[in-house]
């Protein structure tokens, strides 16, 4: 579904110009099995179940990967490979193919391309981000890639430090962050960027003008910074006297095992997240070993607290993969 100005063709809906607004939401002809969707600053890209890719909108760079730089007002087909994962940035666009490749395709003046040129392209073109790629994301003239080994890599304009190399130079290939580990999950902002690691941390770097990066100042970060996150939650502790919870596996996918002699008898259990908020009420059980299923949690650090029947109360990290 699209909505906003189709000025560029950017509502997918076979028209464009002046006048062409949504103001609620309108579905895009002749589309199906769409399982992801990735918009640009005026392009929409949309992956099929099949790993095709279609796209629509704003052209004048070969955002759309039709070898044309025609604006398109309704979908058309990205040349090339297929893909597991797309990104569109200002007026660039990537993918992630099943071999771990990185292919990308648009406006390339800052290198965001990652191709080792400064040269558009209309279609897609193999980035120098060749194997073992996970993830990709995009920022407005950059773009940021995860890795298999949990390693985060970067390239493009590099202004305010966004690539989080600890300069401001201008990168046409991909370029590791080499301060970050344990990457689990990127993001790239207008001017900054964003990573989360293992062990539930945040890192933030690059522009920091009006405090995006959320690191006490408004000081520009050429090197990702840790956010020191305080949510204010302070109602679990955990307890040094008892014998401590074993968890496993942690981190988990479907679901996680509690065991201590504490369980023994029952009690309650509650699940927060990071910040304290509750994603799982109190809920009785019999006795340990305790399974809890990991339901529709999404990825990400949680607290659980187990309470026994005469109110003495445990708690313990978990992470969901």
């Amino acid at each position: 579904m699209d909505l906003g100005s189709g000025l560029f063709g950017q509502l997918g809906n076979g028209q464009m110009g002046p006048g062409t607004v949504a103001l609620a939401p309108i579905q895009v002809p002749g589309l199906s099995g769409v399982i992801a969707i990735a918009t640009g600053g005026y392009h929409t890209l949309a992956l099929l179940a099949d790993g095709s890719i279609r796209s629509w909108g704003m052209n004048a760079n070969g955002q759309l990967g039709d070898v044309t730089t025609e604006n398109r007002p309704s979908p058309v087909n990205v040349v090339g490979p297929t893909a597991t994962a797309v990104a569109a940035g200002n007026n660039h666009s990537l993918m992630l193919r099943a071999n771990g490749s990185i292919w990308s395709w648009g406006a390339n003046g800052e290198g965001e391309l990652g191709d080792g040129t400064t040269v558009d392209k209309s279609g897609p073109v193999p980035s120098l981000a060749t194997s073992g790629f996970t993830s990709v994301k995009a920022g407005v003239f950059h773009s940021l890639a995860l890795k298999d080994d949990g390693t985060a890599w970067a390239w493009g304009y590099n202004l305010y430090g966004r690539l989080g190399d600890g300069t401001q130079t201008n990168r046409w290939s991909p370029v590791q962050i080499t301060t970050l580990s344990n990457v689990v999950e990127l993001c790239g902002g207008a001017g900054h960027s964003l990573a989360r690691t293992g062990d539930g941390g945040v890192w933030a770097w690059g522009n920091n003008e009006w405090g995006q990066l959320a690191i006490g100042t408004n000081t520009n970060a050429w090197l990702p910074v840790r956010l020191q996150l305080d949510c204010g939650f302070r109602a679990v502790t955990e307890l040094g006297d008892e014998q401590p919870l074993i968890v496993q596996p942690n981190p988990f996918r479907s679901a996680v095992v509690v065991q201590s002699p504490t369980l023994s008898k029952g009690g309650t259990y509650a699940l927060y997240d990071a910040c304290g908020r509750p994603v799982v009420a109190a809920t009785r059980f019999a006795g340990g070993p305790l399974t809890i299923p990991r339901g529709a949690l999404p990825p990400g650090a949680y607290i659980l607290q187990v309470q026994q029947p005469d109110g003495g109360r445990q708690a313990v990290w978990l992470m969901a993969e």
